[in-house]
């Protein structure tokens, strides 16, 4: 995430800068590959955002823009909602970029069902390990809808 948030990560369009690579096209829709496209803009991206965030009544991002930048970033993590969307985002994050990564080093493609199983499982798995986590509507709300652990509430 830290490469992300400080516009570090060697997508193609810097790549193209840099003449290392001959076009800048995403691997996984065709259109020019850049962080706003392929972690925002891309259809397959926008897929991931659409099954991970919306069915789970968060916000879809458009953009990295500074204002969802001072959300992941700055801010206290005591608040369950706001850990769980930065879980969700940089899992989902991290699944989009590891995909790109493997189309392009292995020429290998895994479903979109597949990616958004492992992400859910991925927090699920982390969540199920915090504990404190207070008994508030909206987050029971988020613990029914995930399917976490009712031990996230023990102190």
């Amino acid at each position: 995430m830290w490469l992300l948030c400080n516009g570090k990560l060697q997508t193609k369009d810097k790549l193209l800068q840099w003449s290392v690579v001959d076009n800048d096209n995403c691997v996984l829709c065709g259109w020019n590959e850049s962080v706003n496209h392929l972690f925002f803009s891309c259809e397959f991206s926008s897929q991931v955002w659409r099954k991970m965030l919306y069915t789970n009544n968060f916000h879809i991002p458009n953009s990295w823009d500074q204002k969802l930048q001072k959300i992941y970033v700055d801010g206290v993590d005591n608040d369950f909602p706001r850990r769980l969307f930065k879980l969700v985002i940089s899992s989902a994050v991290y699944a989009i970029w590891s995909e790109r990564n493997q189309r392009i080093f292995q020429q290998k493609c895994v479903e979109m069902d597949c990616i958004v199983a492992c992400i859910t499982r991925i927090v699920r798995n982390r969540v199920d390990a915090w504990r404190g986590v207070s008994k508030t509507r909206k987050n029971w709300l988020l613990f029914i809808e995930w399917g976490f652990s009712i031990s996230i509430f023990e102190h």
